[in-house]
């Protein structure tokens, strides 16, 4: 002892001159000023020799303190320990803030320097205090206490044999004569340090606990774990269930409950340290202490707990029963790649992790100081359950890198750079109420972005490589590689057997919380949860808390109704094919549930229905004749209905359920699934079903062997005993658990079959295209339609002038633009060619009195985007829905070849429309236009907007509906002089050469070729035997679903799809019950198309309709004969002969299925259906299924027809104007007969244009005449609201009276 302190004072003298001359203490000591190595290492030498010495003399004065002062309470030689133990810790703090300047110095250039630093600096600001570390020592040692017992019952029998004088001098000598047979030089004068002997058994205890937490023998070389399972075989393929495999060994453990100390010992402990004084203590003394020290029971393992390899497998082999009782919390064994990971908080430890190839010879390292020893124990020994998982993933990662990328952010990301801001304010319009700001941060977000100038973006893509670049380093430590991220990729079942193995007892909670990613969960075995949907939280008692109570009243009896949903939350994989398509079948189904989705990753709105749809809880009195669960629920909320809500689908919907749920994922590629039923009441397993049905169509299972296809790879290894039933692992030629429950003797289940999987080819066409990735986030079915519908923006605001777009540098472009190739704001080039030449020519009187007339000083060739913006909110709405609409129409239309067609006319039309002539002098059309307009009595253009929706007229766009007018009918007078430009376009520009052989010329060609498609007989005229099939199986109940054929299910089910992406029909939030929808879809053949199944619906409700038809409602059969109008015309007087008798026959365009005439929200349930799965959908436009849909077309064109005849009569806008007009009073009311629509006397029309239906005949007095009808006919019937147009392909132009009577019936209908 006293040669261990003289070498301490002498230290003194030896001290550096940089710590002489330094004026901090060793405490606030950073080294920062030590430029070089070895002034380090001269430190670093002077200061660790005096940090071992210190650590000798306090082991030394603490034996000597305990033997000689115990009894006597000498205060003075404990201060003077307390001093020694103060300044070690000094100099150990003094030691730390020199090796990371080492580090500094050293490792400075390497790549993973900075991400260690990070992690010693986090580890400073969480160090633990002297006193709470010597404190932990203490417990630690109590931990293992049986060990401790028998080391401390020896070295008392060491001690007590070293106190007798002989037994020294007997050791003293020995010591010397071992020194002279090795050759050393003896000091006669040195005397012998018990102290030394203390000290190795010090640190051969804290190696002893490290050895045995890490699974390493003393014997043992290898510093890895053992190979729990064997190295070939497949994930999974041990026959031990997850959780099982290291769950409690009751007969082991039970044994260990016996040998631990009873709880007479734990109270003896509790009296024993109620009033102890405090002391600073070494850890021998608490060692020796532990027994008489303890002041709360030891609930952590011990380590005859922690289970030795042989133990292990034992218990893997033999199987235990499964037994909590004994257990209270996590019971843990370690990892040998937890310590590497452990020694980057320890710069101390650092430098010789670095230095050392393995475990072994780190701990051999003589650098090491027992007190970083003991702090390596205490963390080793305990180690989180997350440090866990990752140790358990790491171990089969090695030197290697994640294959795992998070792409998903990254491609987030993108999607975020490259979204419109028109987008942001139509996903703000829909689901601005639920996002939580999320459009105001991400808008923010997008402008900061696109105002970085080049520079900056250049500086910002550098950095962000920089940081990809170093995002992944290693460094080896202890002979292993560590990586400075924790592995993300999936833990395999083998992983998952490590961590139950070592974390014993982990719950469902705590095991989810730590998944790195989706596909971590492969522990779930429920039959939801199975499938990729997992609950967090949920209220299924809707049919316990709905109730109708009667109340009493005066005049009539009323109900007090209570109405509950059951709902769901759950979570499901993000960007995951099964996924998209769960919510896309749910999204089908409003009729049973309603759906709501958020995007883990951002906190998004994925989608979500309408706010009146979202309530959960809600009440209301009204009168007993409601029928619980049958009324439809209008497009109003329940709020405005008369309904106190008291629970709904929002903000704070959302803040309870996180309130309430008891489980978090560790990582945010996750959808959250908001689930309710459509109708209170309903039982909750009737949701279950729902749930579980629409999985089951996800997952596309069409028998057993699919059901269990995603646990195949382990349900393939393992093999279930036939006597126990017990699960173990297979062996070759075995039957396999996959076999038994798959194979082709199981029972069937089919769920998906082929009609599912025809509509799925068009529900999901865009992922079967080649190239596209599984990992795609969901995106709802989007067609114009629904955009319009979901917003209350313009969509189409054309500005070439970058001056508008200031605020968002001109950039921005909508990502769909109704009619952007069309002219809805500005007049069309070719127009403007004329217009200019009339302003600079010299016009004579009669052409300028005509621009007067016709205003044409008024007329602007554009409107910018900012006079739109200050237009009426019904013009912008009409004008817009009208380009939506139209591609709407055509989406729908299914006719071989009609797309292509429609697409080749409009292709024509609006490049006639961009012709600028090279000699717009020569051409006549434009005064033509006007002339026609005149006669019509209108103008140019109007600054008034009519609001009557039926109305054509006035707007300010009658310039571009004339034009277009002129068109599509000069195409088909080749002769006429007017038509000059046409032909010049045609035959004279590379682009009209594209269209001069178009069959859409070919009158012959096109009349022989019949369309291919059901006729347009509504349901009302079908005869009886048409529905004769549907009335043998249909039962007349609500059990219709098993009634359908299987073919009539796969000729319906992808035409609904088809109308359903198109927008003509939606999904209808209406009760699945014929009650309340009316018509159903099935499937028939008619006489002209046999063997055709197509798709028909009947309805239920043809007498309401019927009952509804208006005053001058005429039947079909007694429509108009067009034939007998056009003989009548050809003989009414003599032609000459260069004006021969002229006929057109103008079909507008029509679907096989619908009309484009809107559907009313309000008529929408009474046109409803249900497919043959039973689903609910509405018609957005009128079908033609619907009862007397004939008469709607056929009423529509007359109208409008009507308002051209006032026009010419001079009873409308324009020129002799009336206001209001003139209509005698039963005509205003409605009360009028079919030969009485009109009243106004004789007009010129009334010779010239008939109609039947959708088809107008046109006659006039040679060509020119019959251009000028046509050119009317079609302006009137295509303009305000835009949304009709002439069919070129199914009309007639221009034709002789014995080419009219040559046609095919079809033609004349």
């Amino acid at each position: 002892m006293g040669t261990t302190l003289d070498h301490l004072d002498a230290l003194a003298a030896q001290e550096p001159a940089f710590l002489r001359k330094t004026k901090k203490s060793l405490v606030a000591q950073t080294f920062e000023d030590i430029q070089t190595e070895e002034e380090l290492q001269e430190v670093h030498t002077y200061l660790f020799k005096r940090y071992v010495l210190l650590g000798k003399v306090i082991s030394a004065r603490n034996l000597h303190h305990k033997h000689f002062y115990s009894m006597e309470m000498d205060y003075g030689h404990q201060a003077y320990l307390d001093k020694l133990v103060q300044t070690r810790h000094a100099v150990t703090q003094a030691l730390e803030s020199l090796e990371k300047r080492t580090a500094q110095i050293l490792y400075q250039r390497e790549k993973w320097f900075e991400w260690v630093r990070e992690v010693q600096d986090d580890q400073d600001k969480n160090r633990q205090k002297e006193q709470k570390k010597i404190k932990l020592e203490a417990a630690l040692f109590r931990r293992h206490w049986k060990e401790m017992e028998a080391r401390l019952r020896a070295a008392r029998e060491k001690e007590e044999k070293k106190r007798q004088e002989a037994y020294l001098d007997d050791a003293w000598r020995e010591r010397m004569k071992e020194r002279a047979e090795s050759g050393e030089e003896t000091d006669s004068g040195e005397e012998w340090d018990p102290i030394e002997d203390v000290f190795e058994d010090d640190r051969a205890r804290y190696i002893h606990l490290i050895r045995h937490f890490l699974w390493m023998g003393d014997g043992e070389k290898k510093d890895e774990l053992p190979d729990l399972v064997p190295v070939d075989a497949e994930p999974g393929s041990q026959d031990v269930k997850i959780g099982d495999a290291a769950a409690a060994e009751k007969e082991n453990g039970d044994e260990q409950a016996d040998a631990a100390p009873g709880q007479e010992g734990k109270k003896k402990r509790k009296r024993g340290g109620k009033n102890k004084k405090k002391k600073t203590v070494s850890p021998e003394v608490v060692a020796e202490q532990a027994q008489a020290a303890k002041k709360e029971p030891a609930r952590e393992p011990d380590e005859g707990l922690i289970k030795s390899k042989e133990d292990i497998f034992t218990r893997l082999k033999m199987g235990v029963e499964k037994d909590y009782s004994h257990v209270d919390g996590p019971l843990l064994v370690g990892t040998a790649h937890n310590p590497p990971e452990l020694l980057f908080s320890h710069s101390k430890l650092l430098p010789a992790a670095l230095r050392a190839k393995s475990i072994q010879e780190f701990l051999a390292d003589p650098s090491i100081s027992d007190s970083d020893l003991r702090d390596l124990c205490l963390q080793v020994e305990k180690p989180s359950l997350q440090a866990l998982r990752d140790a358990c993933a790491d171990y089969f990662r090695g030197d290697e890198p994640d294959d795992y990328e998070d792409e998903e952010e990254k491609e987030e990301e993108e999607r975020e750079k490259n979204q419109t801001i028109h987008e942001y304010i139509r996903h703000h319009a829909r689901y601005g109420d639920l996002d939580d700001g999320y459009l105001f941060r991400s808008f923010l977000s997008r402008l900061s972005r696109d105002k970085l100038g080049e520079t900056e973006k250049l500086a910002q893509e550098v950095d962000d490589d920089t940081e990809m670049v170093n995002k992944k380093m290693k460094v080896t430590v202890c002979g292993r590689s560590i990586w400075n991220y924790a592995s993300q990729r999936r833990m395999a079942r083998d992983d998952w057997l490590h961590f139950s193995i070592l974390a014993k007892d982990c719950s469902f909670d705590d095991a989810i919380a730590l998944c790195r990613n989706w596909d971590d969960g492969n522990f779930l075995t429920e039959e939801l949860t199975q499938m990729g949907f997992i609950p967090f939280f949920m209220d299924l008692s809707a049919e316990k808390s709905t109730t109708y109570n009667q109340m009493k009243s005066v005049s009539r009896k009323l109900v007090r109704r209570l109405e509950s949903r059951n709902f769901v939350c759950a979570h499901m994989k993000r960007n995951d094919p099964i996924t998209r398509r769960f919510i896309q079948y749910a999204l089908m189904r409003p009729g049973e549930l309603f759906i709501l989705v958020c995007d883990g990753m951002n906190g998004r709105t994925v989608t979500a229905p309408q706010e009146c749809h979202r309530w959960l809880v809600r009440s209301r009195a009204g009168n007993s004749r409601f029928r619980p669960g049958i009324e439809p629920t209008g497009q109003k909320h329940s709020r405005d209905d008369g309904w106190d809500v008291g629970m709904e689908v929002n903000g704070d919907f959302f803040e309870l359920a996180e309130k309430e749920r008891s489980w978090h994922f560790g990582f945010k590629s996750y959808y959250e699934i908001y689930l309710w039923d459509f109708s209170p009441g309903r039982e909750f397993m009737d949701m279950y079903y729902n749930i579980r049905d629409l999985l089951i169509k996800a997952h596309r299972v069409r028998g057993c062997r699919d059901k269990f296809k995603h646990m195949r790879p382990i349900m393939e290894t393992l093999t279930r005993e036939p006597d126990t039933k017990r699960v173990r692992q297979a062996k070759p030629g075995e039957m396999t658990l996959y076999d038994e429950l798959a194979g082709p003797d199981a029972d069937p289940y089919a769920s998906y079959n082929d009609t599912d999987a025809a509509e799925d080819a068009i529900l999901f066409e865009e992922e079967m295209k080649e190239g596209v990735p599984e990992n795609i986030p969901f995106v709802e079915i989007s067609n114009p339609v629904q955009m319009l519908e979901s917003t209350p923006m313009p969509l189409n605001s054309e500005d070439e002038d970058s001056s508008d777009d200031s605020d968002t540098g001109g950039k921005e472009k909508a990502p769909y633009t109704p009619g952007q190739d069309e002219f809805p704001f500005k007049a069309p080039p070719i127009w403007e060619q004329q217009h200019n030449l009339f302003k600079a020519s010299n016009l004579g009187s009669d052409r300028k009195a005509l621009l007067d007339r016709l205003d044409f000083s008024s007329v602007k060739l554009k409107v910018s985007t900012k006079k739109i913006f200050k237009l009426k909110s019904q013009e912008i709405m009409e004008r817009d829905r009208a380009y939506i609409f139209k591609d709407t129409f055509h989406l729908g239309d299914f006719e071989p070849g009609a797309q292509e067609r429609y697409r080749e006319s409009q292709k024509l039309i609006i490049s006639l429309q961009k012709h600028s002539s090279p000699f717009p002098q020569q051409h006549q059309w434009a005064w033509f236009c006007m002339q026609v307009l005149d006669w019509m009595k209108l103008k140019l253009t109007y600054d008034d907007y009519n609001p009557d929706v039926n109305s054509p007229w006035p707007h300010r766009y009658i310039l571009q509906d004339i034009v277009q007018a002129f068109m599509t009918m000069g195409l088909f007078f080749p002769n006429l002089a007017v038509t000059s430009v046409i032909q010049e376009f045609l035959n004279k520009t590379p682009e009209g050469e594209k269209f001069k052989d178009s069959k859409i010329f070919d009158r012959g060609y096109r009349a022989s070729r019949i369309p291919d498609i059901r006729t347009r007989t509504s349901c009302a005229y079908r005869p009886k035997k048409f529905w004769e099939e549907w009335e043998k199986v249909y039962p007349g109940d609500d059990t219709f679903i098993d009634a359908f054929p299987w073919d009539w299910n796969m000729a319906i089910r992808p035409t609904i799809a088809k109308l359903y992406r198109a927008g003509i029909i939606g999904p209808a939030a209406l009760q699945v019950h014929p009650d309340v929808v009316p018509g159903f879809a099935v499937a028939n053949t008619e006489p002209q198309r046999p063997g055709k199944l197509d798709l028909f619906i009947t309805y239920s409700n043809v007498n309401t309709f019927v009952k509804g038809m208006p005053p001058n409602f005429i039947q079909y059969k007694d429509w108009p004969d067009l034939r007998a109008a056009a003989r009548k015309f050809s003989t009414s007087k003599q032609f000459s002969a260069d004006k021969p008798p002229r006929f057109a026959l103008l079909r507008l365009w029509s679907a096989p299925y619908y009309y484009p005439l809107m559907m009313m929200l309000g008529m929408r349930q009474h046109v409803s259906f249900i497919d043959p799965v039973g689903r609910a959908w509405e018609w957005k436009f009128i079908p033609k299924d619907m009862p007397m849909s004939e008469w709607s077309l056929h009423n529509t064109t007359m109208l409008r027809l009507g308002f051209l005849r006032e026009q010419l009569m001079g009873l409308g806008c324009g020129t002799g104007f009336v206001t209001p007009i003139n209509r005698p009073k039963p005509w205003q009311e409605g009360k009028f007969a079919a030969g009485d629509k009109w009243a106004h006397g004789k007009s010129e029309m009334d010779d010239r244009v008939v109609h039947r239906g959708d088809l107008v005949l046109v006659m006039g007095e040679g060509e020119e005449d019959l251009l000028k009808w046509c050119m009317a006919v079609t302006f009137a019937l295509q303009t305000k609201p835009w949304l009709r147009e002439v069919d070129l392909w199914k009309s007639f132009v221009n034709i002789g009276l014995d080419e009219l009577e040559g046609l095919d019936e079809y033609w004349l209908d």
